[in-house]
């Protein structure tokens, strides 16, 4: 970006640069701040967990991948289901007055 403006940009340039170097900076802040909140310690941080998530991955079949994610699914559904069943409940005993 500044060698464009040391290419011959003038003034009127530098005027529409200024807020996408606001939100950039802005979109850098928030995104350290998201990472510092789980504990990941900057771009440096968020390359060696991607690292150590890679390596640890590796080591595991996709299928095994697979099939476990199928089984999450699976469970998370099953839950849904428990909880709409527990709030038809719910409803059924504040109409019923018990």
């Amino acid at each position: 970006m500044w060698l464009a403006f040391h290419n011959g940009r003038n003034d009127d340039d530098l005027v529409h640069v200024l807020p996408e170097l606001a939100a950039i900076a802005q979109f850098t802040a928030e995104l350290h701040g998201r990472l510092a909140s789980v504990g990941v310690d900057g771009l440096a941080g968020t390359v060696a967990l991607y690292r150590r998530l890679r390596a640890t991955l590796e080591g595991i079949p996709a299928g095994d991948i697979e099939h476990v994610r199928a089984q999450v699914v699976a469970l998370e559904r099953w839950l849904e289901d428990v909880a709409r069943r527990v709030g038809e409940l719910a409803r059924l005993k504040q109409a019923t007055g018990f």
